[in-house]
């Protein structure tokens, strides 16, 4: 996932710092400990590994997603099945088919809800969070990232829990509750200030001053947006601050502003 932008083109929220369409979701969960899966899995990575590969041509990466499919259902194990409905899901998702994605991360979810949770299972949860944000759908989105958020602090996964802090930000922004989004947010900049992660910390700042935006506040909102642009200038995160310019270029023409 990312930040919000606004009006020339609309500030626009960042939900991870990952980019939703670039990101290859690292799909390393082990097989169950079942005898003779050892070469079915090796076949079944070689299989993923292509159709990640040729991701952009879905005729190129069906055939390894089927081929990955037989194996993983004679294999009879949840782990290798879930793993290639994750890699179907990538597929469907580098090529926009968002229900599709969805439908295949969801299925791969329910095969592994009821095996101990890590971090693959946390990185499924976002692409349906991010996938669900999408397709406008904030009451799934926040669902998943209520799950998210459970799973993260029971395993100790402290940065994705902030990511899902800042995903429940946006999603209950866009529903209208300012009050609730705004506590997602200052959890999630807290989490990325302890871990001294200055590309997230700049992200969630641009949420909060994209929300203050909308409620015409614009000097709160200038006030976050300026925090964001000095973290980004030092990283020199040019996508950041292309976001920041835009925003502040947003708030500066409604405040008829030009200097």
């Amino acid at each position: 996932m990312e930040a919000k932008t606004t009006n020339s083109v609309k500030s626009n929220k960042i939900l991870s710092y990952l980019s939703f369409t670039g990101m290859v979701m690292m799909v390393v969960m082990l097989s169950s400990a079942v005898p003779g899966n050892m070469q079915d899995s090796a076949q079944i990575n070689h299989y993923i590994d292509s159709a990640i590969l040729h991701s952009k041509e879905m005729d190129k990466a069906r055939p390894d997603i089927l081929n990955a499919f037989a194996l993983a259902k004679k294999s009879n194990d949840d782990h290798l099945m879930a793993k290639v409905l994750i890699a179907q899901g990538q597929v469907y998702q580098n090529n926009n088919l968002l229900k599709e994605a969805d439908s295949s991360y969801q299925a791969a979810r329910l095969l592994l809800k009821n095996y101990p949770k890590n971090k693959d299972y946390l990185l499924l949860l976002k692409n349906l969070a991010i996938c669900n944000y999408y397709l406008n759908d904030n009451q799934r989105v926040f669902y998943f990232t209520s799950e998210g958020l459970r799973v993260a602090k029971q395993i100790d996964e402290r940065s994705l829990e902030g990511t899902f802090n800042n995903i429940s930000g946006i999603a209950m922004d866009n529903m209208g509750n300012k009050a609730e989004a705004m506590n997602y947010y200052l959890s999630a900049l807290k989490i990325f200030t302890e871990l001294k992660q200055p590309e997230k910390i700049a992200s969630i700042e641009i949420n909060i001053g994209v929300m203050y935006e909308d409620q015409h506040d614009e000097n709160n909102a200038l006030d976050y947006y300026n925090k964001a642009l000095v973290i980004a200038e030092k990283i020199k995160d040019t996508t950041t601050m292309a976001a920041v310019y835009n925003n502040l270029g947003n708030v500066y023409a409604d405040q008829k502003d030009y200097h």
